[in-house]
């Protein structure tokens, strides 16, 4: 075990090494052994940190990139059709013709804001936002169909017993 510089206080390199370590997927056991701490104190200098840094997502190459939504917007810009654009890509000209859809239209097309609508979606692609969506229109249903059995009911209990 190493002894730390100054009593109760986890050094700069300490730190380093134990964000390290947890990266490599260590136990908070196996990082305080080798570091010369309590589990406690790992703990606490990554409640205090706020964790580790998530990884960097890598953009598959299937995605457009930022420099492919600059060739489309100086493309439209000078007036080219998406099946042009989509060759001097390398790509299907529907990529395109939905790449520019989803933001607009033709006129109003920018990469920047195209770029912020990607990093915008969630990680889940809009089933979370479509799951909300149909359990709110469930619950509209459903509180429609309750104010018509109400209103029927009431109906019927108005006429009184019929035989």
């Amino acid at each position: 075990m190493r002894r730390r510089e100054e009593y109760g206080r986890l050094s700069e390199a300490d730190q380093l090494e134990i964000g390290d370590r947890i990266k490599r997927g260590e136990t908070h056991a196996e990082v305080a052994a080798a570091v010369g701490c309590s589990t406690k104190s790992v703990q606490r200098l990554l409640i205090r940190t706020g964790g580790l840094a998530p990884r960097g997502r890598n953009r598959s190459p299937h995605h457009l990139t930022v420099a492919d939504r600059e060739e489309i917007s100086r493309g439209l810009r000078a007036g080219d059709s998406c099946r042009a654009i989509a060759g001097r890509l390398g790509r299907a000209p529907s990529t395109i013709s939905r790449e520019v859809a989803a933001t607009g239209s033709r006129g109003r097309y920018r990469a920047w804001r195209a770029e912020q609508l990607r990093r915008s979606l969630t990680w889940d692609q809009g089933k979370e936002m479509a799951e909300h969506v149909r359990s709110a229109s469930r619950a509209a249903c459903r509180a429609n169909t309750n104010g018509l059995l109400r209103r029927d009911l009431n109906a019927v209990a108005r006429q009184g017993p019929t035989a």
